[in-house]
């Protein structure tokens, strides 16, 4: 039902999103921080490993964040022999290359080593929070049918939890806009008061004006995960679970009527839950959020699915779960490895 589009051999989105009063002021400013990157990729043929594909190439958007790097998108620079970034308004295109790519979230970190490249460009600024429903929002991207940047905007028509395309297994927080997703700029910032929430990336086929962005939580998740030199991913915590709606189910587990929660019903062996919860468990609440009878917690205003908690989370840190096993409570902290 996704799709990150393939274009010249490079799958490259392209957000249609939005504008807000106080971005149109001065958009000069978040333009200088915009560029396009240029890609000559070459993909592997796992089906005859002793010779690659053939080389391809297109293009994507990306944008200057602090400590002079550029995030743009996985799927942009996947399988990249050759980078180049470039800025508005300049002919000029830089030599580049990938520094950190993280393909469970779709994201990567591109470095440019000509310090000259960021003369005159302010890196663009994170908002300290998610947008509402409704709210407007800006982007900017090089989408296919031009070489100049393009303005477009549009409102979050949605907040929720959804698969990412690009791994094709991996399911992390979105922002739904009301906008066209087309080829050719993935990895353009979406803005709200001229701060970044989100970063454009894929659209969902069949439909009309949905268009997805990676929201901040994902954005500051893979950006604290590389402080150490490293990406290591997302833990998982490997449960699959059962709602508790149906009142035979309750009676099983011997859950009062106050109580709510999840029954477990399979531990994968290699996740993080497996040495400590077990098949038939009820997850009451876990890290201080009560879980709903079908799965759900209330975060930051927002209903989601308790494992949007685990998105949050890094490899080696904890998280605190109350279970309802044989009839009693008890508490457990399960240390997070992917």
């Amino acid at each position: 039902r996704f799709n990150a589009w393939k274009y010249s051999g490079v799958l490259a989105v392209s957000a249609g999103l939005a504008l807000l009063g106080a971005c149109r002021e001065s958009p000069t400013l978040q333009r200088r921080s915009v560029v396009k990157i240029h890609v000559t990729n070459q993909r592997e043929d796992y089906t005859q490993p002793w010779q690659a594909r053939g080389l391809s190439g297109g293009n994507g958007t990306g944008f200057v964040i602090s400590r002079r790097r550029i995030i743009t998108n996985a799927h942009v620079v996947s399988d990249a022999r050759f980078l180049e970034v470039q800025r508005e308004g300049d002919a000029k295109k830089y030599p580049a290359r990938v520094s950190f790519i993280g393909h469970d979230c779709d994201l990567a970190i591109v470095t440019v080593d000509d310090d000259h490249f960021f003369d005159a460009i302010q890196p663009l600024p994170f908002h300290n929070r998610l947008p509402e429903l409704n709210d407007e929002v800006l982007a900017l991207g090089y989408p296919i049918g031009g070489n100049r940047i393009s303005v477009t905007r549009g409102i979050v028509s949605r907040i929720d939890h959804n698969l990412y395309s690009h791994s094709g297994v991996d399911a992390h927080l979105v922002l739904q806009v009301d906008a066209a997703i087309n080829p050719g700029n993935s990895g353009g910032p979406v803005l709200m008061d001229g701060k970044v929430v989100g970063l454009a990336f894929q659209a969902l086929f069949d439909s009309q004006n949905i268009g997805y962005a990676i929201p901040l939580p994902v954005i500051r998740h893979f950006l604290d995960d590389i402080e150490d030199g490293a990406y290591h991913g997302y833990p998982e915590m490997g449960a699959a679970y059962l709602d508790t709606r149906n009142p035979a189910l309750r009676k099983d587990r011997q859950l009062a009527d106050s109580q709510t929660g999840v029954a477990l019903y399979y531990l994968d062996p290699f996740g993080s839950a497996a040495p400590f919860l077990r098949a038939g468990d009820v997850l009451l609440n876990i890290d201080g959020f009560p879980v709903a009878n079908d799965g759900t917690i209330q975060l930051d205003g927002n209903t989601v699915e308790f494992t949007e908690l685990l998105e949050r989370k890094q490899w080696g840190e904890t998280i605190a779960c109350s279970i309802w096993r044989d009839g009693a409570q008890q508490e457990i902290r399960i240390p997070l490895k992917n």
